[in-house]
């Protein structure tokens, strides 16, 4: 891909040098820099990616996107931008041919159960014959190649790199979880949501976020860039499901056992690690079983049901 097929993209701030050069990969990692790459500067919480821009250089990254000042390279080319992280997302995007516009994504954020909602639907999903993929704390699934997962929610750029690859897997459903992480440093920043799940909020990360304002904040951001034809589900019950609700234009269904939902479960009962209970299903009371313990497992049911029925 030619750089000048990127840079008119991602309305840089300034450029300078060739932007004929052919790109044959991106990095933001040093030394993963190959011949033609393009390397993205990234301000980090532990280093700063400018340091290792010579490195990159001397690897054969040709092209260099950052945040600051930087004297000329010999033969290679300048992109300055605002944000790094916002760059690299989009960058990703565009290398990677917009993956998630031809791709059912489904996006689990939310303090607890979204692992086991990510699980719940894709078991449902395959029963029903439909090709999935997985992006969760457990590991990486990509439409049957596994590879261990190294955050939650992967870097801008190998999440379009796995999006990509279940395409060619032939994938047709992902369930992913949206860590706040990721959302506050734009590593979905450019991706295409079919679905959003809220799960709950509860104190967690306040070492990263702020108070629990913020965190809330950070959760929104997924409801807010869901587009108007695109579908979130809340959990009702919690009361940050009514702040997120205000916070998306797109449709809005609701779960919950202790209010009046789209989805609404009732008669639970445990024996044993089994959890029994009902949920009301175009007004008929179905009967559902989940061989998990605990009645929190049965919000991460009704989610995945609310999805699947959908």
């Amino acid at each position: 891909m030619k750089l000048r097929d990127i840079v008119s993209k991602i309305n840089p701030e300034t450029v300078a040098g060739n932007l004929d050069l052919e790109i044959e990969s991106i990095c933001y990692d040093s030394r993963k820099a190959e011949k033609n790459s393009l390397f993205v500067a990234i301000p980090g919480f532990k280093a700063d990616g400018h340091r290792f821009i010579q490195e990159a250089y001397t690897r054969g990254a040709r092209a260099f996107v950052v945040e600051k000042g930087l004297n000329p390279l010999p033969g290679a080319a300048l992109i300055k931008v605002p944000s790094s992280r916002k760059a690299l997302a989009r960058i990703s995007n565009i290398f990677y041919n917009y993956p998630s516009k031809k791709l059912k994504l489904v996006g689990v954020t939310g303090t607890n159960g979204k692992t086991t909602v990510t699980y719940f639907l894709q078991s449902i999903f395959r029963q029903a014959g439909i090709k999935t993929g997985r992006l969760s704390t457990i590991n990486y699934d990509l439409g049957g190649e596994i590879y261990p997962a190294t955050t939650t929610t992967p870097e801008s750029l190998e999440l379009q790199k796995f999006l990509e690859k279940m395409l060619i897997n032939q994938v047709k459903y992902v369930f992913m979880e949206v860590s706040s992480h990721s959302l506050v440093l734009h590593r979905v920043e450019e991706t295409e949501f079919s679905w959003a799940i809220f799960t709950n909020l509860s104190p967690e990360h306040l070492d990263f976020h702020k108070n629990m304002e913020d965190y809330l904040e950070a959760k929104s951001i997924l409801f807010k860039k869901m587009a108007p034809d695109k579908k979130a589900l809340i959990n009702i019950d919690d009361p940050a499901g009514y702040k997120i609700i205000k916070e998306t234009s797109c449709s809005v269904i609701t779960y919950g056992i202790k209010k009046q939902a789209d989805y609404q479960a009732s008669d639970l009962s445990m024996d044993g690690r089994r959890v029994l209970f009902k949920a009301k299903i175009n007004g008929k009371n179905e009967e559902f079983e989940i061989h998990l313990p605990g009645f929190h497992n049965v919000y991460n049911a009704l989610a995945a049901i609310g999805v699947a029925r959908e």
